[in-house]
């Protein structure tokens, strides 16, 4: 009876996962995971040094440890291409409705990206907090949306503010530019709503990834929380009209406003508000 007993719980599997077993099949999961992210990365570094000319300019050198990659977002194309400036393993938050495409979603999510819902922002908060305080970088785009047009941006959203406040981990700038001339928009529907997919037909895709930027203080204070919103776009906005300036030398005899003034190019007048009422308690 006590052998069959033990055969039992074999086949049910209480022993399979359990100690040694279960530790085994966590760093299996961790090495394939590692192993997909690295061969879809290694897939994007090829597109983009042959069918796009990717160019990318650094202020300074990236600090060691987790990082926020914090860019403008002028294509579909930018949070595949995002990938390949960091030299760890990195989670960008990602538009939910990629999740739900057939084969896309699965590989998204078992490479550790993360979806962001409308109206569950604190889910997404949450699970991108957990990735930096595990010592993973993450990407984000704090537009929340394509930008309305290349060289123009969408008022910034709080997110992440709040996640550097809240983690202590560098900010990272990065400003895009790709000719208008070379994007094209795709209408689409991506789990039953409209969409318009904006993509990038060869040529110059230029990249300048600004200093580090740390900030330290309170996540609940909303007057902090705009103030680091507004500092963080400010350097994407700059970064942007930079990498501009790179693919048309001419126009840089015409300063942009925004490196005249040190003012934003977005919207004014306050950001969207991502996490409204949520206490420090609740957000760590």
């Amino acid at each position: 009876m006590e052998y069959q007993g033990q055969v039992s719980r074999q086949i049910t599997g209480t022993n399979w996962l359990s100690g040694d077993n279960q530790e085994a099949h966590s760093q299996l999961r961790q090495a394939t995971d590692k192993i997909l992210y690295w061969l879809g990365t290694s897939a994007v570094h090829l597109f983009a040094h042959t069918l796009l000319d990717m160019d990318v300019l650094a202020d300074a050198p990236l600090p060691a440890g987790p990082k926020i990659f914090a860019a403008n977002h002028p294509t579909t194309l930018d949070p595949f291409l995002l990938l390949t400036l960091a030299p760890e393993q990195m989670s960008i938050l990602v538009t939910g409705g990629a999740f739900t495409i057939p084969l896309l979603g699965r590989y998204l999510r078992w490479i550790g990206h993360v979806p962001v819902v409308r109206g569950r922002g604190r889910e997404s908060f949450t699970e991108a907090l957990r990735l930096l305080d595990g010592g993973r970088s993450v990407g984000i785009f704090p537009e929340g949306a394509l930008s309305p047009a290349i060289g123009d941006f969408q008022r910034p959203h709080s997110g992440v503010a709040r996640l550097a406040l809240a983690s202590g981990v560098p900010v990272i700038p990065v400003g895009i530019h790709p000719p208008e001339e070379r994007i094209w928009s795709i209408p689409a529907k991506i789990d039953g709503e409209r969409a318009v997919g904006r993509f990038f037909a060869g040529g110059s895709y230029k990249v300048t990834i600004g200093r580090p930027l740390t900030f330290s203080g309170d996540v609940a204070d909303w007057a902090q929380v705009r103030g680091v919103t507004d500092q963080i776009m400010q350097q994407i906005s700059r970064l942007s009209r930079q990498s501009a300036v790179r693919i048309s030398p001419a126009t840089s005899s015409a300063p942009s406003p925004v490196l005249a003034t040190g003012l934003p190019s977005y919207p004014l007048g306050g950001f969207v508000d991502d996490l409204p009422g949520f206490p420090r308690a609740q957000l760590r």
